[in-house]
């Protein structure tokens, strides 16, 4: 998913589509690791900058003393994320 492979292609088979960011939330590893949530979608740059600020408002509001953040978020939450991608 990092393009190498489109400069790379000898035969110019195959070539680039949509671009944009993927925005993984809440994965982590140790004893119990986690996958991280995925966003659906590819979003620009302006809807990953307004995710990731809703993901640290998100932290500030629920978490206590440095609580992790894979600990505090679950899939529901992520809910809230993209609704509020959408108003921003």
């Amino acid at each position: 998913m990092c393009g190498k492979c489109i400069e790379a292609c000898p035969t110019g088979t195959i070539c680039e589509g949509k671009r944009g960011f993927r925005v993984q939330l809440a994965g982590h590893l140790g004893r119990h690791p986690r996958l991280a949530l995925e966003i659906d979608g590819l979003l620009s740059e302006s809807e990953a900058t307004d995710a990731l600020r809703n993901v640290i408002q998100f932290y500030k509001k629920n978490s206590r003393e440095g609580e992790r953040f894979a600990k505090i978020f679950n899939e529901s939450d992520m809910l809230e994320i993209i609704r509020k991608k959408s108003i921003n």
